[in-house]
Protein backbone atom coordinates (compact mmCIF):
# COMPACT_ATOMS: atom_id res chain seq x y z
CA UNK A 1 0.00 0.00 0.00
CA UNK A 2 1.15 3.61 -0.41
CA UNK A 3 1.31 4.07 3.38
CA UNK A 4 3.70 1.12 3.73
CA UNK A 5 5.91 2.43 0.94
CA UNK A 6 6.03 5.87 2.51
CA UNK A 7 7.17 4.38 5.82
CA UNK A 8 10.33 2.79 4.37
CA UNK A 9 13.16 4.86 3.02
CA UNK A 10 16.82 4.82 2.14
CA UNK A 11 18.99 6.25 4.89
CA UNK A 12 22.68 6.99 4.42
CA UNK A 13 25.27 7.36 7.14
CA UNK A 14 29.03 7.41 7.49
CA UNK A 15 30.76 4.68 9.42
CA UNK A 16 32.84 5.96 12.30
CA UNK A 17 32.40 3.76 15.32
CA UNK A 18 31.69 0.55 13.34
CA UNK A 19 34.73 0.50 11.09
CA UNK A 20 36.77 -2.66 11.44
CA UNK A 21 33.62 -4.70 12.02
CA UNK A 22 31.70 -6.83 9.57
CA UNK A 23 28.68 -5.20 7.91
CA UNK A 24 26.40 -7.99 9.17
CA UNK A 25 26.66 -6.43 12.64
CA UNK A 26 24.49 -3.56 11.43
CA UNK A 27 21.75 -5.95 10.35
CA UNK A 28 22.10 -8.12 13.46
CA UNK A 29 21.90 -5.20 15.88
CA UNK A 30 19.62 -2.66 14.21
CA UNK A 31 16.25 -2.62 12.42
CA UNK A 32 18.02 -1.61 9.18
CA UNK A 33 18.94 -3.69 6.11
CA UNK A 34 22.11 -2.73 4.27
CA UNK A 35 21.38 -2.04 0.60
CA UNK A 36 24.87 -1.03 -0.52
CA UNK A 37 28.09 0.69 0.56
CA UNK A 38 29.93 3.54 -1.12
CA UNK A 39 33.69 3.27 -0.61
CA UNK A 40 36.18 5.62 -2.22
CA UNK A 41 33.52 6.82 -4.66
CA UNK A 42 32.45 3.33 -5.78
CA UNK A 43 29.23 1.60 -4.77
CA UNK A 44 28.98 -2.13 -4.11
CA UNK A 45 26.66 -4.64 -2.50
CA UNK A 46 28.33 -6.11 0.59
CA UNK A 47 28.33 -9.76 1.57
CA UNK A 48 28.59 -11.43 4.97
CA UNK A 49 32.39 -11.06 5.03
CA UNK A 50 32.55 -7.34 4.11
CA UNK A 51 34.42 -5.35 6.75
CA UNK A 52 33.48 -1.70 7.20
CA UNK A 53 36.25 0.81 6.60
CA UNK A 54 36.69 4.31 7.94
CA UNK A 55 34.81 6.70 5.67
CA UNK A 56 32.41 4.14 4.17
CA UNK A 57 28.96 5.51 3.41
CA UNK A 58 26.43 2.82 4.31
CA UNK A 59 23.06 2.95 2.58
CA UNK A 60 20.29 1.10 4.40
CA UNK A 61 16.60 0.55 4.00
CA UNK A 62 14.71 1.31 7.17
CA UNK A 63 11.29 2.28 8.43
CA UNK A 64 11.46 6.01 9.06
CA UNK A 65 10.13 5.50 12.59
CA UNK A 66 13.17 3.33 13.40
CA UNK A 67 15.78 5.97 12.45
CA UNK A 68 16.18 7.32 16.02
CA UNK A 69 16.77 3.77 17.27
CA UNK A 70 19.31 3.15 14.50
CA UNK A 71 21.16 6.36 15.33
CA UNK A 72 21.23 5.49 19.03
CA UNK A 73 22.61 2.00 18.38
CA UNK A 74 25.24 3.31 15.98
CA UNK A 75 26.37 5.96 18.48
CA UNK A 76 27.49 3.32 20.96
CA UNK A 77 30.59 1.20 20.60
CA UNK A 78 29.91 -2.34 19.36
CA UNK A 79 30.86 -5.22 21.62
CA UNK A 80 34.01 -7.11 20.76
CA UNK A 81 33.71 -10.45 19.04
Amino acid sequence: TPDEQDATLEYRFRVFIMFGHRVVRIEMNTPARVAFITRLGRAFIPNETTVLQDGDAVHVMIDKNDIPRLEHILSTAPEEG
